[in-house]
């Protein structure tokens, strides 16, 4: 069954940066030249480019709390260094991990801890 788009399939299905690669690339770069992302834009590092999708695919994971590791394989990364750059997103994940040990030791989820093993050891006063 052919594809309505034949240039995903090209993305899908190439092994390397080859023409269609490039055909693909100079087609998204003609698209935002027409809808005039870049206009007036001279740092090119704030230009709109066709791997500026990537990292707004690894970026949207992350504000939606994917794992970061989850986030790594499907980036294709190979080490999670070059994942951790998207981990500045989802700070509240931190905040959050630390609010529930907090309400476990405050009697939100008494519990999960073994307060036995605390007076046995005389640790629980």
């Amino acid at each position: 069954m052919p594809l309505r788009y034949p240039q995903i399939r090209v993305i899908l299905s190439s092994g390397g940066a080859g023409g269609k690669i490039r055909f693909v690339t100079k087609t998204f770069e003609g698209v935002v030249g027409g809808l005039g992302f870049n206009a007036e834009i001279e740092d090119r590092r704030q230009k709109v480019a066709f791997h500026t999708l990537r990292h707004t695919f690894a970026s949207w994971l992350a504000i939606q709390v994917t794992p970061i590791l989850t986030i790594k394989e499907l980036m294709g990364h190979k080490s999670l260094a070059m994942t951790e750059r998207y981990a500045h997103l989802i700070p509240h994940v931190k905040r959050e991990a630390i609010g529930i040990l907090e309400r476990s030791f405050n009697g939100g989820n008494r519990q999960n801890i073994n307060t036995t093993n605390l007076e046995e050891q005389g640790l629980n006063s």
